[in-house]
């Protein structure tokens, strides 16, 4: 999978907050899946504005969740044309990855 284009990665990122509402806050293990979302968002909109952003950023401002950590590499590999599962082909965008978590 190649990089994804400015144009696609702004897609990506209203098609996130299109669908948050619609995804399970919470696990039944307590994980936020609305703060993973969120630094979704901010991964693919720091690389829209060439703002570099590290894991301590992640942890300064959501807190130490493996989740949260989580969703920022799987948005950072999404940018990189990397896949997000390597199980499962059917996921090629990070709205493809919560699927399972919408009614």
């Amino acid at each position: 999978m190649k990089s994804p284009s400015l144009q696609r990665v702004k897609t990506e990122i209203k098609n996130l907050q299109k669908i948050k509402p619609n995804v399970r806050p919470c696990s039944h293990f307590g994980d936020n899946h609305w703060k993973a979302i969120d630094v979704q968002v901010i991964v693919l909109t720091a690389f829209i504005s060439k703002r570099p952003w590290s894991e301590e950023d992640i942890d300064e401002t959501w807190g130490s969740e493996g989740n949260i950590y989580d969703a920022a590499q799987m948005a950072r590999r999404w940018l990189q044309g990397e896949p997000l599962d390597p199980d499962d082909k059917t996921i090629k965008t990070l709205v493809d990855s919560w699927k399972e978590l919408m009614p």
